[in-house]
């Protein structure tokens, strides 16, 4: 089971907030082909950070029927798979969102995408992904 890295394209808006302190970070790219089991990290969140939300979407199907994915996340070495959603329906066009938030960036988090119930197959198939994030000077667990 290979783990597939496809951060690639990283776009943010300038910090706005209260503090000066919000970004929103947006990443366009393709979605990858992967067997049942594979791990596709889709975007890196920075330590000292909170992700407050979280939403990927793409035009149409990125997998064939059958085949779903799990988002979730790696932090520090720990792996939560399905933190953000489960079984999500990959024969059909994508549309996750979370706010399952905020979660304190201790350490670099990436956010994940485990194929599961079938191979991910479309190639080329464009994913958008956006994240709302505070940064700060250090996050405490």
């Amino acid at each position: 089971m290979p783990d597939i890295n496809k951060v690639s394209v990283q776009r943010s808006i300038p910090f706005t907030g209260s503090y000066g302190n919000a970004a929103t970070q947006v990443f366009d790219q393709a979605m990858p082909n992967g067997a049942i089991g594979d791990v596709i990290y889709l975007e890196k969140v920075a330590a000292n950070s909170y992700l407050k939300g979280f939403k990927l979407q793409s035009v149409a199907a990125v997998g064939a029927t059958g085949a779903t994915l799990n988002f979730g996340y790696i932090m520090g070495g720990v792996t939560n798979a399905t933190y953000f959603a489960s079984a999500v329906a990959a024969d059909a066009a994508l549309n996750v969102s979370t706010a399952s938030m905020p979660i304190a960036c201790t350490d670099d988090l990436y956010i994940i995408a485990t194929v599961a119930g079938a191979a991910i197959d479309v190639v080329g198939e464009r994913v958008a992904m956006q994240t709302n994030l505070n940064y700060v000077g250090e996050v405490s667990a």
